[in-house]
C-alpha cells in the first residue's frame, strides 16, 4: 500500500527574490536582539521567513517587490552580512503569510553569498534579473570559495542601492554648447562641396553651425527611407516658407501632398525658395534618396545656390572633400566642462572623456549614461561621483551605452525607438500609434520621456531619433524577426495612404520586412507614377528590380536608407505573427553557442552575437563570440583580428576571462597555420585557469596545447600535455 507521503505532489517552483541575512557574531544575547530586530523589519516590509539557521534567517519576496527587499538590505541590524538572489523557489512547509519553509536555487545562492559576504555587506547574484536590468547600484564584486565551489556576488551600494529613475538630463544638453572646430569655407554660388565626418563625430552639428553662419536662407535635408524625393519633401515641410507665388507655390504644394516632380521643376522650386546665395545642406548624404540629391545638384548647377553634402566616409565619387578629424582630448574636455561646469573634479571629467571615446556623441552618451545609471548623482544640487574615477577610464563602444540607456526606458518608449529606427524619418504621431499598437495617451507620455532623455527631436507633430548613429545602433539591437515585423507594419500603414509617394515607401518596407511578393506590385505602381512624373532614373530602377530581383537597383537610388542590400529578404522564411517588442534580451549562454557551432548553423551564431550585443555584454565577450562566428564561417583573417582585440580588452578582467580570451585567440592562430604562436596562447590560457582554480579550463587548455604542439611538430611536448590532461585534476 502506498503511503500519503509518496503520493503527495512535489512542491511547485516559482520565481522568488530571496535575501539571506547572517549574523557575523554568535554571542547569544546579541543573537536574540538581532533576530527580533530583523524579524520585525522583514515582516513590516512583506517578507516571509523561508529558512532559519542558528545565525542566519532568509526571507523571500515577490520579484515585483524588489524595492521592499532592497529596503531590508539597506537597513540591516549591525554585524550583518547578506546575500540576494532571484531564481526558482519551492515552498515545502507553508506556515501562513509570515513563514513558508522552502528550498531551491534562489535560497541556495542567497545563503552562499551571505556566507562569503563581510560584515555590513550585501552581495547580489549577478544573474538575478534585478541585477541584469541595472536597477541596483553596486560597488565592485566579491569572490569566495565554499568547499570546492566558487561564488561571485556584486557588492550592493547600501547608501544608494537603487538606480535613480528621475535623473532628468538638463534641457541644454539637447543642443550642447558648440566646441569650436575648424570651420570649412562655404562653397561659392554654383558649387557643391563635401564634408567627411564619421558617424557620431559632430557632422550634423557642423552643418547646423554652417547654416547659422550664413545670412542667406538655408535648407537641411536628411534621410527618408523608401521615399523618392522624401528627403527634400520632409525638409521643405519642416522649414518656414518664404512665401512663394504662382507656379512655384503650386509645385511646393504638390510635393508636400506626396506627389512627384521632375528634376527641372524641383530645381526651379529650390532656387525660388532659397533665393540668391541660398545654402542647401545634405546630412548623411549617402543615405538620402538620390532624387533629392539630384534635385539639389541640379539647382546648384543653375549658378545661384550652393550646397554642402556631409558623408560618413570618403568614396571614389566624392572627389575632393574636407575631412573633419576626431575630437582631440582637449576638445572633449572642453565639451564636458561646457555641460557640467566645475561640478566635477578634473579626474572625473577625464574619466568621462576617455570612456566616451573620440566622438562628441560618445562623450555625451557617456555623461548621460553615468547620470541615468547612478554613477553620477546629485547631492545638494551638485554632481558627485559614486565610483572611483580610475574604474571608468576604459573607453567602451557606443553600442553598449545605447543598449544600457534603452533598457532603462519604459516599454512603450523602447517600442517607439524601434519604430523610429525602422522609419528613419520624421514620423507623425498617428503613425507611431499605429506601429506600436498603443493608445495616443501612452505614446504621448512615452514621447515626453524620450524628449527628456534626449532620444528624439520634435518638429511640430512629427518626431525622429536625435542622431543618425542612434538610429543605426537601435536597428542593430533588434532581432531580424522584430525588424521584419516593424517593416511590415510600416508597409501596411503606408498602403492605407492615398499619397503617391507612400506606394514606394510601402513597397520598400514590405521588401525590408521579407514580404517580397507583397512588395512587387507596390513597387510596380510606384514606378509607373514616377515615370509619369518624369523621375525616369528611379522609375527605371524600380522596374528593373521587379524584373530581376536585384536589390542593388534600389540601393543605387538611395531607397534603402543605408540598409545593406545583402540582408534584404533574409527574414522571408519565418516571421513570427506577434507584435514586436523592443525588450532587453536575456543573456546569451555559452551552451547555445556551442550547440550552434556543433551543427554548423552560422545564421544562428550570428543571431546569438546580435543578442549578446543587445544585452549589453562586456565588449571583450561580444568580440570573442563574434570572432568565433567569423572563424566558423571560414573568415580566418577577420577572426584573428577580432580575437586579438578581444584578448586585449579582457586584460582588465579576472583570470577566467583572460584565459578564455587567450584560448579563443589561440584557436584562430592555429586555424591560420601559426601553430607556435597558438601554443603560447594555450600556455597563457593554462596559467590563467590555474590562477582561477578552474580544473575544466586547465583541461581545455592542455588539450588545445596537445593539438597545436602536434601541428608545430613538437611530438614530445604533445605527449606531456596529453598525459597532464588525463590526470583527474590538472596540476
Amino acid at each position: 500500500m502506498t503511503g500519503p507521503s509518496s503520493t503527495r505532489n512535489p512542491p511547485t517552483e516559482e520565481e522568488r527574490l530571496v535575501i539571506a541575512v547572517r549574523l557575523r557574531r554568535s554571542e547569544p544575547e546579541l543573537t536574540r536582539e538581532w533576530v527580533e530586530q530583523l524579524l520585525r523589519r522583514g515582516e513590516a516590509l512583506g517578507g516571509r521567513v523561508v529558512a532559519w539557521q542558528p545565525t542566519l534567517i532568509a526571507f523571500d519576496f515577490e520579484p515585483e517587490s524588489f524595492e521592499d527587499a532592497i529596503d531590508l538590505c539597506a537597513d540591516l541590524p549591525p554585524e550583518s552580512a547578506a546575500g540576494l538572489s532571484s531564481a526558482p523557489l519551492a515552498c515545502v512547509l507553508p506556515g501562513g503569510s509570515r513563514v513558508a519553509l522552502s528550498l531551491g536555487p534562489a535560497l541556495s545562492m542567497a545563503v552562499a553569498l551571505a556566507r562569503i559576504a563581510r560584515a555590513d555587506e550585501v552581495l547580489v547574484d549577478p544573474q538575478a534579473p534585478v541585477a541584469r536590468r541595472g536597477d541596483l547600484l553596486t560597488r565592485g564584486a566579491r569572490v569566495g570559495v565554499i568547499g570546492r565551489e566558487r561564488f561571485r556576488g556584486l557588492r550592493l551600494d547600501r547608501e544608494r542601492p537603487l538606480r535613480p529613475t528621475d535623473a532628468a538630463l538638463p534641457a541644454a544638453w539637447q543642443r550642447p554648447p558648440w566646441v569650436e572646430r575648424a570651420m570649412p569655407d562655404l562653397p561659392s554660388p554654383g558649387q557643391a562641396s563635401y564634408l567627411v565626418v564619421a558617424r557620431g563625430g559632430g557632422g550634423s552639428r557642423m552643418l547646423a553651425e554652417l547654416a547659422a553662419s550664413t545670412p542667406e536662407r538655408s535648407l537641411t535635408l536628411e534621410p527618408s527611407r523608401g521615399r523618392p524625393l522624401g528627403g527634400l519633401a520632409s525638409a521643405l515641410a519642416r522649414a518656414p516658407s518664404p512665401g512663394l507665388g504662382g507656379d512655384d507655390q503650386a509645385q511646393l504644394e504638390r510635393l508636400l501632398r506626396g506627389e512627384w516632380l521632375d528634376s527641372s521643376a524641383l530645381a526651379s522650386l529650390l532656387v525660388a525658395w532659397l533665393g540668391p546665395g541660398g545654402l542647401v545642406l545634405v546630412d548623411d548624404a549617402e543615405r538620402v534618396d538620390r532624387d533629392s540629391v539630384d534635385a539639389v545638384l541640379a539647382a546648384v548647377g543653375r549658378g545661384s545656390l550652393r550646397a554642402v553634402l556631409r558623408v560618413a566616409e570618403r568614396a571614389a565619387s566624392v572627389g575632393s572633400a574636407l575631412e573633419l578629424p576626431p575630437l582631440g582630448e582637449s576638445d572633449r574636455l572642453r565639451l564636458v566642462h561646457s555641460l557640467v561646469g566645475s561640478e566635477l573634479a578634473e579626474e572625473e571629467v577625464l574619466a568621462l572623456v576617455r570612456r566616451g571615446g573620440s566622438t562628441p556623441l560618445g562623450v555625451l552618451f557617456a555623461l548621460a549614461d553615468s547620470i541615468e545609471g547612478g554613477l553620477l548623482v546629485r547631492e545638494a544640487g551638485a554632481l558627485v561621483s559614486r565610483i572611483a574615477s580610475s574604474r571608468r577610464h576604459r573607453a567602451e563602444p557606443l553600442r553598449r551605452a545605447v543598449a544600457r540607456r534603452l533598457g532603462w526606458l519604459s516599454v512603450t518608449a523602447r517600442d517607439l525607438v524601434a519604430a523610429l529606427a525602422v522609419l528613419d524619418d520624421f514620423a507623425p504621431t498617428e503613425l507611431l500609434v499605429s506601429l506600436t499598437g498603443e493608445s495616443e495617451a501612452r505614446v504621448a507620455a512615452a514621447l515626453d520621456e524620450l524628449c527628456t532623455r534626449h532620444f528624439v527631436l520634435r518638429s511640430g507633430d512629427r518626431v525622429r531619433l536625435a542622431q543618425t548613429s542612434l538610429s543605426e545602433l537601435a536597428r542593430e539591437l533588434l532581432t531580424e524577426a522584430d525588424l521584419a515585423q516593424l517593416h511590415r507594419a510600416a508597409s501596411r500603414a503606408c498602403v492605407r495612404s492615398s499619397r503617391p509617394a507612400d506606394a514606394a515607401a510601402a513597397g520598400v518596407h514590405a521588401l525590408l520586412g521579407g514580404d517580397v511578393d507583397g512588395a512587387l506590385p507596390l513597387l510596380r505602381r510606384a514606378a509607373a507614377g514616377l515615370r509619369q512624373a518624369g523621375c525616369l532614373l528611379t522609375a527605371t530602377a524600380l522596374e528593373r528590380f521587379t524584373e530581376s530581383g536585384d536589390v542593388r537597383e534600389l540601393e543605387s537610388r538611395g531607397l534603402l536608407g543605408g540598409v545593406a542590400a545583402g540582408s534584404i529578404g533574409s527574414q522571408r522564411a519565418s516571421v513570427p505573427p506577434q507584435a514586436a517588442r523592443f525588450e532587453p534580451r536575456e543573456p546569451v549562454t555559452g551552451s547555445r553557442f556551442v550547440q550552434a557551432f556543433r551543427v554548423g548553423d552560422h545564421a544562428a551564431v550570428s543571431e546569438l552575437v546580435s543578442e549578446l550585443k543587445a544585452g549589453g555584454a562586456e565588449p571583450h565577450v561580444a568580440l570573442r563570440f563574434e570572432g568565433m562566428a567569423s572563424l566558423a564561417r571560414g573568415e580566418v583573417a577577420r577572426a584573428v583580428g577580432q580575437l586579438r582585440q578581444s584578448k586585449e580588452l579582457a586584460q582588465a578582467g579576472g583570470p577566467s576571462e583572460r584565459g578564455r580570451a587567450a584560448l579563443a585567440f589561440g584557436l584562430a592562430l592555429a586555424q591560420a597555420g601559426r601553430a607556435r604562436e597558438a601554443l603560447l596562447e594555450a600556455l597563457e590560457s593554462l596559467a590563467c585557469a590555474r590562477e582561477a582554480g578552474d580544473p575544466s579550463g586547465e583541461v581545455a587548455s592542455l588539450r588545445f596545447a596537445v593539438r597545436v604542439s602536434e601541428q608545430a611538430g613538437a611530438s614530445e611536448a604533445a605527449r606531456q600535455f596529453a598525459a597532464a590532461a588525463e590526470r583527474p585534476h590538472a596540476p
